[in-house]
């Protein structure tokens, strides 16, 4: 695209919606975290992204400089609890893509099955329990049920379909998109069920290392044992004194040089020599340096792909959300360890890295393994996501689009059509015994007569 091309339009929520990023998201999710609430954080931050669609869909001036602008095309956010802001671009009439970390595969027209479709917020591979499979089912039934999720939510879908009267509710504003982006696919996740239009894509953010410059360049080529990667996100501004403590106090003790990115130190933590602070890091960077040896993280699905990318193991505390998944799917394909980050020692973490770094090698060699897979594809995920987007585009969407989007549930998963034949089937069978004993009855009758 040209840069003269280029037009922005900013839209700037009211000051009392707290939306994530921002110090107010951050102060919050880092209470939640540690009084042991966390789990409150889905419903919880889906009703204010609902209330920002909301505001949106209400700004009048907004939407018709929007229209103004004669745009061809929207990328919307694929959240589908539930997929309000694909209602922006119906409002404006524009087809869209969905761009978005997890699938809501009936939506999506795709029949996935709970006995190998783990739950999204499960810690559960592909090969799943009975229990876990019940759970799975559940999540799918209750994720695709508009009225359930607008209950769990606390929302009223009118505030945002009465734009959109044209809609008839959730699954067909989520069946609308041109294309779905979703950026995990089964190499550091599950296999899944595909169509055409539904695109896995392994993370948005990869590409090469650039080289690194000035300060962080001499600490890494410094590093004769190499180095490790520590970062939170924006989340370690949260932490409480007693946890950085434990963090400094484990790598003190490790032969690495340890590059901690973090903005808040307390006043009374040490920090060791071999520990180098800085308020951000150019982190794919640094995983893409020779030296680097680990990556202690929180398990965001970027950078977990960035890690796997660069073929580094890692170090798992998950936070919130679907970083629990995250920490599993790393552990169970073999990538590094979970750890607690509400109960774990110093001890704990330094033995957990010795064992991921030093002890088994097969962490490292696994890394390397995907790496070598991941880089084996003829484009990198952002370009393959800016081929397809062109694409609908160039040539729209309607070649890739399954009649399975315009089906009910149960006719996608031929319900209807085992349901007719069970019914027909027992029809044949009463009719068969009524014939039989009918026969019978005569039988008996003439025997007595006889």
């Amino acid at each position: 695209m040209r840069s003269e091309t280029l037009h922005m339009e900013t839209y700037v929520h009211p000051k009392d919606l707290m939306l994530l990023p921002s110090e107010e998201f951050d102060q919050w999710i880092g209470e939640k975290i540690f009084n042991g609430t966390v789990e409150d954080t889905l419903s919880e931050e889906c009703a204010r992204e609902y209330k920002d669609c909301v505001l949106m869909l209400n700004d009048t001036a907004m939407l018709k400089r929007l229209e103004d602008m004669q745009f061809h095309l929207a990328i919307a956010d694929g959240m589908y609890m539930p997929p309000c802001y694909f209602a922006v671009a119906e409002r404006l009439r524009l087809p869209f893509v969905s761009l978005f970390g997890a699938a809501a595969p009936w939506w999506m027209g795709l029949p996935a099955l709970p006995s190998f479709t783990p739950a999204y917020t499960s810690p559960s591979t592909d090969s799943m329990t009975l229990k876990e499979k019940l759970i799975s089912f559940l999540d799918l039934v209750v994720g695709h049920n508009p009225v359930i999720t607008d209950f769990f939510i606390g929302i009223d879908r009118n505030e945002v379909l009465r734009h959109v009267p044209h809609i008839q509710g959730w699954g067909d504003l989520y069946s609308r998109a041109q294309v779905y982006l979703v950026t995990v696919d089964h190499l550091l996740d599950w296999p899944s069920l595909s169509l055409p239009n539904t695109i896995y894509l392994p993370g948005i953010t990869l590409k090469p290392p650039q080289p690194l410059q000035g300060e962080i360049l001499q600490i890494a080529q410094s590093s004769s044992n190499g180095f490790i990667v520590v970062t939170f996100g924006s989340n370690s501004a949260q932490f409480p004194d007693s946890v950085v403590s434990q963090f400094f106090a484990a790598f003190e003790r490790m032969q690495q040089t340890v590059i901690f990115k973090i903005s808040r130190i307390p006043d009374a933590v040490k920090i060791p020599s071999n520990v180098i602070t800085l308020p951000w890091i150019p982190q794919n960077d640094l995983l893409g340096h020779e030296n680097a040896k680990l990556f202690i993280t929180h398990c965001g699905n970027n950078g977990q792909h960035e890690s796997v990318f660069h073929g580094v193991p890692m170090v798992g505390f998950p936070l919130f959300l679907d970083q629990f998944r995250n920490a599993h799917r790393m552990q169970a394909k073999g990538l590094g360890i979970q750890m607690d980050i509400k109960t774990f020692t110093a001890d704990q973490l330094y033995e957990t890295v010795q064992e991921v770094i030093v002890r088994n090698a097969s962490y490292s060699s696994n890394a390397r393994r995907l790496s070598r897979i991941l880089r084996s594809r003829p484009m990198l995920p952002l370009e393959e996501a800016t081929h397809w987007v062109e694409h609908v585009l160039q040539f729209g969407a309607s070649h890739l689009r399954s009649v399975s989007l315009d089906m009910a549930w149960y006719q996608m998963f031929a319900l209807d059509v085992i349901g007719t034949v069970m019914i027909t089937m027992l029809v044949i069978v009463i009719a068969s015994l009524c014939i039989c004993k009918t026969l019978c009855c005569r039988s008996r009758r003439k025997t007595k007569t006889d």
